[in-house]
């Protein structure tokens, strides 16, 4: 599995009224529905959220590697 987190970038270009899709609650509803580890809305003009978004990234395919490894290392004892 590969881990995947949403980013909407150009946020600081939203305008009023708001879209549906340009509220966070719904970035976040649409992630969690579609298998996404996470969602920001981001900004990289204003430098929003984009250092918390691949921080996440990281910290969820680090986390990913490390079960693997577990899980592998499980599975190889208990063929001995």
């Amino acid at each position: 599995p590969v881990p995947f987190v949403l980013a909407q970038n150009k946020i600081d270009m939203i305008t009023e009224p708001e879209r549906e899709f340009q509220r966070e609650e719904y970035v976040q509803e649409f992630a969690l529905k579609n298998g996404f580890l996470g969602a920001f809305q981001t900004s990289a003009k204003n430098n929003l959220n984009i250092e918390e978004c691949f921080d996440c990234l990281v910290e969820k395919s680090i986390d990913l590697v490390l079960r693997t490894q577990e899980t592998t290392s499980i599975k190889n004892r208990e063929s001995l």
